[in-house]
């Protein structure tokens, strides 16, 4: 027996859930399939409840002294005390092994169960928050905490605050032709070479006209860079010293615990974003300018990475497209479910730290009507104001073209930029759409139907060839079901449309020479929310 292994996890198995039907995320095929196999590499899986086996040893933990009654191996203050419990595990120095197999069958929660069941996953990662960082004080993620503080801050400071330049009067090895820098003197002539690299991606005037005004700035930036590119390799190196003196394995079970306990607190940014398409729609402003150019070669360039890496893990556990598509699907779909979490567990997690009270009950069926009445309303009114926002663009566009009006070039493709931003995030969320509206089981019946009609049809026209052209057509309304119900296996290319699509039509032109920074804010805090 392996001490050092505290608990055995394998993976949930729900058969009687077709995958393609799937448009919950039921299954969990991204926590699964990837996740997993990416934490196991440094055996940081946490257990989920089912199918995990602990390991309990009877010299560590005995019920035999005075403190037999209210002693406790697991951690049930919370709703989530499968994760609370690994989590102590972890800080006592033990890890935890994954096993890819379905090793058993379970039923799953469906639908309404399930929405409710994420709102108690959330309730409890809020609870364990307030209750680990702040109560317990656990050393391995107060310190944790602190050091991702203190980096943000750091980027936060040297971006925004004062730079090298203006504090001692000089770049550390960056500036323009004349100015000596504080390292490399006037020995800088590579940086006049970086600098050139920004001229030759410049597609748009805008870009040109911004590129010559900004040299400083640029080499402001190119300097930053520089610095924090070394600062970064030296991480980098360090990272693989400690990994080789086996040291590292710990170290990222800490980033998991913290990753398990703060997911939800992103979870509000999509309200704002989401707000803001709206106003550059309705109120006609593009706030935010930046250039288009050089930005989205930046998305690509993110882009590629991550889509190399998510393919690497997910050949490896053989997690399915769909599965990564319906994450993010149920990542935005959650966005209420997260806010009702952080009001319910940050009450609870003052009740059990200042009254010891017991929060860790729950039932499947807690706050079910208000979870659903949330969630419905979100993903509606996602709908609605796409619909709203395309009549009005369309209607702005025709008062145009009778009244021979002249807009503003910028304001008219910014527009059209959310439009487009806010009709990708109304697709994503389609599919639940249609099944919390109860619109899926309709589209199935029409789609069954029909087929056993045609069929029928077809054995009767063998019959009697003289009436095969009869009704052998399809209608309109089995058409819509079936591309319906085929676009629910193929939902998955809107990943590869949002990711590469859209960087790769502003790169083309096509939508002109300014873009608001909404492009920014929708890759990286709307579209791609699923939890890697």
């Amino acid at each position: 027996v392996n001490d050092d292994i505290a608990m055995v996890q394998a993976p949930q198995h729900f058969p009687a859930v077709e995958v393609n039907e799937d448009v919950l995320d039921v299954h969990n095929g991204l926590c699964f399939n990837l996740m997993n196999v990416i934490r196991n590499r440094c055996g940081g899986v946490t257990s989920c409840g089912t199918n995990a086996v602990w390991l309990i040893n009877g010299a560590e933990f005995s019920r035999q002294g005075e403190d037999a009654e209210t002693l406790e191996y697991f951690d049930s203050r919370t709703k989530i005390e499968d994760t609370a419990s690994t989590h102590i595990q972890f800080c006592h120095g033990k890890r935890s092994v994954y096993v890819q197999e379905n090793i058993s069958t379970g039923i799953a929660k469906m639908n309404n169960d399930y929405l409710c069941a994420l709102e108690r996953w959330a309730e409890g990662a809020v609870q364990l928050f307030w209750l680990q960082l702040f109560a317990d004080k656990t050393r391995h993620l107060v310190l944790f905490a602190l050091g991702v503080i203190s980096f943000m801050g750091a980027i936060y400071a040297t971006l925004y605050g004062g730079w090298t330049n203006d504090l001692i009067g000089f770049n550390v090895f960056c500036d323009v032709d004349g100015k000596p820098t504080l390292l490399l003197g006037y020995a800088h002539g590579f940086c006049d070479d970086l600098y050139g690299l920004f001229s030759q991606f410049l597609e748009h005037t805008i870009d040109r006209v911004i590129f010559e005004m900004a040299a400083d700035d640029y080499m402001r930036l190119i300097d930053f860079s520089i610095v924090w590119l070394i600062t970064v390799v030296g991480l980098a190196v360090s990272t693989a010293l400690l990994s080789a003196r086996g040291v590292m394995p710990r170290i990222v079970r800490v980033f998991i615990m913290m990753e398990n306990i703060s997911y939800w607190l992103t979870s509000c940014s999509i309200f704002f974003w989401l707000s803001l398409t709206l106003f550059m729609i309705i109120g006609m402003n593009p706030p935010l300018m930046f250039n288009v150019t050089h930005f989205m070669l930046f998305i690509l360039a993110i882009n590629v990475c991550n889509h190399c890496m998510i393919n690497e893990y997910k050949n490896m556990g053989g997690c399915s497209e769909l599965s990564i598509w319906r994450s993010q699907q149920a990542y935005t779909l959650a966005a209420p479910l997260y806010v009702m979490a952080i009001c319910r567990g940050t009450a609870a997690s003052w009740g059990i730290i200042w009254q010891r009270l017991d929060k860790s009950f729950w039932t499947a069926s807690d706050h079910g009507s208000d979870v659903i009445k949330g969630v419905t309303a979100w993903v509606t009114f996602i709908w609605v104001a796409f619909v709203f926002c395309v009549a009005y663009l369309m209607i702005l566009e025709a008062k145009r073209w009778l009244f021979n009006e002249i807009g503003d070039k910028i304001q008219k493709q910014c527009q059209v930029v959310a439009v487009m931003m806010l009709g990708l995030l109304a697709v994503t969320v389609w599919e639940p759409f249609l099944a919390l509206w109860g619109a899926d089981k309709s589209i199935n019946e029409m789609n069954n139907v029909e087929d056993k009609e045609d069929k029928e049809e077809e054995e009767k026209a063998e019959k009697e060839p003289e009436k095969e052209g009869s009704s052998l057509g399809r209608t309109w309304v089995h058409s819509v079901a079936s591309f319906m119900v085929w676009w629910r296996s193929k939902a998955w290319i809107m990943r590869y449309i949002i990711d590469f699509g859209m960087p790769l039509l502003v790169l083309c032109g096509v939508l002109g020479g300014g873009v608001s920074i909404l492009m920014l804010a929708a890759h990286a805090t709307i579209i791609h929310g699923f939890r890697v």
